[in-house]
C-alpha cells in the first residue's frame, strides 16, 4: 500500500529532513524494498503576525505587525510492507514518570490510509493481545488490519510470530517503523523547534510565561476571544513567539531575534533563581490532591502536561495556564490564611434551639443547589448555603432559600442556632449553624 502525505514546512528544516529521508533510504535499499520518494516544492511566502509593544501619544501599546515567513511543501511518498494483511499503525512508548506512573506516547503515520487510533490505547496497559502475558514492557505497537479494519496491540518479542512472516519481510516490517516518524504530524512539530533537553521544556515555558506575567498579568485566550480587541494578546502567543523565534525573524537575517529583542526591552533575566522559580511552580502541582484534578477535565489535563517531558506547541496555551493556576492557588492560600487570623476571635451567637432576631451581614454565598419538592409542590427548590458574620465578627452559617440572601448586603434575620461548630472545616472557627430561617428582612 503506498501512502502520501504533504507537510508544509519552514525552509530551514527542509535540509533536515532530506538528511533524514537520506539516512532510511539507505536501510530501505539494503533490504531490498521501494525508496521513499519524497518532492520539495517552490518556496512561497506565508503572513504570520508579530505583536509588539510600541510607545505612543497615549502611552505603550501592543501592536500587530505582520511578518512574512517563507515555507517549502514537502510531499513524501512510500510502500507500506504488509504481511497477511496486518500493517503497522503506531507505536507505544509506555514511559514513567519520577513516581513510577506509565504515560503513554502514541508515534502513528496519521494517514487517510489508517483510520484514527482508538482512544483506549491512550490509557492502555504494556499487555500483548497476542499471547496475552501482562508484564512490563517499555514499547508496543499498534497493528492495523487492511482487510478487517481491525487493531491489534502487540509486543516486540512477539511481533515475528504474531505477523507469521520470514526474517527478511519481518526486517522489512520493522523498517517502517522508522518511516512512520516522517509521516507524523508530531515529528514536524519537532523539527528545529530549538527545545531545551528532556525534562526542561515545561520549566522553560513557565519561565517565560512567568517573565510575561509579571508585566502584563496573565491574559488566556478565551479572554482575548471575549474582549473583541485586535490589540490584545494572549500570554501563550508570547511564549510561543520568544521559544520559537528561531522561525520567525521574517527572512531578514540582520534583524535581531525577537526573543533578544524582547528580552532587551523587558529587562527579562532568564537565570538560576528564575529557573527555580518556574521548577516551584511544577512541584506544587505535585501536591494537588487527587480529589482536586478529578474535579475537572482541566485539571486532569495540567497534570498529563506536568509528567511530560516534551510539551507540542498545540499545548502551549495550557501549559502556560500552570502558572494562572499556580497564582489563583496562592492567592487562595493567602486569603484562607488571612481570614483564619480575622476569624480567630468569632464566637457561638443566641442560644440552642432559641428562635431569636439577628442582624447579619453576608460575606460569602455557595450555591445554588437544587433540591426536588414534595407534596403539593412538585417544582425544585433552589436553595444556597450563606456565610454570615454579626457585628463583633461573629460568623454563622444559614442554609435557606437562593434568591432570599445577597452577598455583601446586610439583613436582620428571625432564626434559632441549632449546632455550634468548635472548628468549621472550611472556616477553621467557632460557627454557629442557624436554622428555621423566618422573617429576612434587608437592612
Amino acid at each position: 500500500m503506498n501512502i502520501t502525505k504533504i507537510h508544509s514546512v519552514l525552509v530551514q528544516n527542509v535540509e533536515t529532513i532530506e538528511t533524514e529521508i537520506k539516512r532510511l533510504n539507505k536501510k530501505v535499499e539494503k533490504l531490498g524494498l521501494s525508496k521513499i520518494v519524497y518532492t520539495v516544492g517552490l518556496p512561497y511566502q506565508q503572513k504570520t503576525l508579530r505583536w509588539k509593544e510600541v510607545e505612543t501619544t497615549f502611552g505603550k501599546e501592543l501592536v500587530s505587525t505582520e511578518i512574512i515567513v517563507t515555507k517549502k511543501d514537502v510531499t513524501i511518498s512510500a510502500d507500506e510492507p504488509e504481511s497477511n494483511g496486518w500493517t503497522f499503525a503506531a507505536s507505544i512508548t509506555h514511559a514513567q514518570d519520577d513516581k513510577g506512573i506509565t504515560h503513554n506516547l502514541i508515534a502513528c503515520a496519521n494517514v487517510k490510509e489508517i483510520p484514527q487510533i482508538p482512544e483506549k490505547y491512550r490509557s492502555v496497559g504494556s499487555d500483548c493481545e497476542h499471547c496475552n502475558v501482562k508484564r512490563i514492557r517499555n514499547n508496543t505497537y499498534i497493528l492495523f488490519n487492511l482487510s478487517t479494519n481491525e487493531f491489534k496491540q502487540v509486543g516486540s518479542s512477539c511481533l515475528q510470530d504474531f505477523l507469521n512472516c520470514d526474517l527478511h519481510k519481518f526486517a522489512s516490517m520493522k523498517c517502517w517503523l522508522d518511516i512512520i516518524r516522517i509521516f507524523s504530524d508530531d515529528y514536524f512539530d519537532e523539527m528545529g523547534s530549538g527545545r531545551p533537553p528532556n525534562g526542561e521544556w515545561l520549566v522553560k515555558i513557565i519561565e517565560v510565561t512567568q517573565a510575561y506575567t509579571n508585566i502584563f498579568g496573565f491574559v488566556s485566550k478565551k479572554k482575548v476571544f471575549e474582549s473583541q480587541n485586535s490589540e490584545l494578546i494572549a500570554t501563550s502567543t508570547k511564549v510561543y513567539d520568544f521559544i520559537s523565534s528561531s522561525h520567525f525573524g521574517g527572512g531578514n537575517s540582520k534583524e535581531v531575534p525577537w526573543h533578544v529583542s524582547e528580552t532587551q526591552k523587558y529587562g527579562f533575566i532568564f537565570n538560576e533563581k528564575s529557573k527555580k522559580k518556574a521548577q516551584d511552580v511544577i512541584d506544587w502541582f505535585d501536591t494537588v490532591s487527587d480529589e482536586e484534578i478529578e474535579k475537572s477535565d482541566y485539571m486532569k489535563n495540567l497534570k498529563a502536561i506536568v509528567c511530560l517531558s516534551y510539551i507540542p506547541f498545540k499545548f502551549f496555551g495550557l501549559a502556560c495556564s500552570l502558572i494562572s493556576c499556580y497564582f489563583y492557588a496562592m492567592e487562595k492560600i493567602k486569603k484562607a490564611s488571612e481570614e483564619k487570623v480575622n476569624n480567630a476571635n468569632s464566637q457561638f451567637v443566641g442560644t440552642i434551639n432559641k428562635m431569636s432576631n439577628f442582624t447579619f451581614t453576608c460575606t460569602k454565598a455557595i450555591g445554588p443547589k437544587c433540591q426536588l419538592s414534595f407534596g403539593y409542590r412538585q417544582d425544585p427548590v433552589y436553595y444556597g448555603y450563606f456565610i454570615m458574620k454579626d457585628e463583633n465578627g461573629n460568623i454563622v452559617k444559614i442554609k435557606t432559600g437562593w434568591d432570599r440572601i445577597v452577598k455583601g448586603k446586610t439583613y436582620t434575620i428571625r432564626c434559632k442556632p441549632v449546632e455550634f461548630i468548635e472548628n468549621d472545616r472550611y472556616e477553621q472557627c467557632k460557627v454557629t449553624f442557624m436554622s428555621q430561617i423566618r422573617d429576612v428582612i434587608e437592612v
